[in-house]
């Protein structure tokens, strides 16, 4: 499917349209051009906001459960930036059901935004055991998502605050979860 321009208008102008059945048939051909087209960077970002967008507006369990699963498939092939807004993700999750609340937390912890952890932390005090485990293991993931080499205890911290200027020590670092002493 080649995603040119006016593909993608038409596309995104589909996902406005009044049938949840048509919706749904966009989101999972968006999802799969993600998932195994030949796309740019910034196509995929677009897509990826669209989707992040419709999330937000979707009324049909359906086509919401196919939006997540698209942003989770696109994830898993390292198609989106953790620039995205995933904070609109997570306003969603209190409004998914237990199985969406899953797939809802699992891209949080895929996404790659270290931003998303106060998100998944407090899914650790979810009534089900099923969406706490879900927290546990989005938080792990989140964290092997830092960069290669972002922080080492007790030792200089590269986190992005830290580039530009010298930061007390202790600073707290959401990619290790650790506090820091700095030497620059």
């Amino acid at each position: 499917m080649s995603h040119s321009e006016e593909t993608l208008q038409q596309q995104f102008t589909a996902l406005q349209s009044p049938s949840a059945r048509e919706r749904d048939r966009v989101i999972e051909e968006l999802g799969d051009a993600l998932e195994h087209g030949q796309l740019s960077p910034e196509t995929c970002a677009v897509i990826g906001h669209w989707l992040i967008r419709s999330l937000g507006k979707e009324t049909d369990a359906t086509a919401r459960e196919s939006i997540l699963n698209a942003l989770a498939k696109a994830l898993s092939h390292g198609r989106l930036p953790p620039t995205l807004a995933w904070s609109k993700v997570a306003d969603e999750l209190p409004r998914l059901s237990p199985p969406l609340l899953e797939y809802g937390i699992e891209i949080l912890g895929a996404c790659g935004d270290p931003a998303m952890r106060p998100y998944l932390l407090a899914q650790q005090d979810h009534p089900e055991p099923a969406i706490r485990q879900a927290a546990v293991d989005a938080l792990a993931m989140l964290k092997s998502a830092a960069p290669e080499n972002q922080c080492e205890r007790g030792s200089r911290c590269a986190c992005p605050g830290c580039e530009a200027e010298a930061l007390p020590d202790g600073l707290f670092c959401p990619y290790c979860e650790d506090h820091h002493y700095h030497t620059h």
